[in-house]
């Protein structure tokens, strides 16, 4: 077996065969934290726009997401773990935008699994419940730059 580490989105967009997107800054921790709360699945998508589609098709769902590190507009949270850590979640579906972590994700088109996408406290919560998510369609670094 090959391994190959490849950097942010266009590190992402390379790689092919089972791969690991590692993003250990928000993103994938909200997720986590999501789930901890009692959501059931994320929809993960490259644009505002497509986020914004696929809520005016599912309006319960609720929209997570930052463009350069701010909440965006007409979203229900932002980015950050701590503005869901005391709410209840339950049965809900989320829909995810990034301006890195996600995009990641929706990126590896060539690959053929995408496993443990994860921040540290998110790949044992993700092993432990056998979670799944779908993207329509992590990365490190911030606002696509490494180091």
């Amino acid at each position: 077996m090959e391994t190959e580490i490849l950097h942010l989105v266009e590190g992402a967009k390379k790689a092919t065969g089972v791969t690991i997107i590692i993003d250990v800054f928000r993103a994938f921790s909200l997720e986590a934290t999501a789930f901890e709360k009692g959501c059931e699945k994320g929809v993960l998508t490259g644009t505002v726009e497509e986020a914004f589609a696929i809520k005016k098709e599912h309006p319960d769902w609720l929209l997570f997401g930052e463009r350069d590190g701010r909440k965006v507009e007409g979203f229900d949270y932002g980015n950050a773990p701590s503005a869901i850590e005391n709410r209840d979640l339950s049965h809900k579906t989320f829909i995810h935008t990034t301006t890195n972590g996600v995009q990641g994700i929706v990126n590896a088109v060539h690959a053929t699994d995408i496993s443990e996408r994860g921040s540290y406290c998110q790949i044992h919560k993700e092993t432990e419940s056998g979670t799944r998510f779908y993207s329509s369609n992590g990365v490190e670094g911030w606002k696509n730059r490494r180091g």
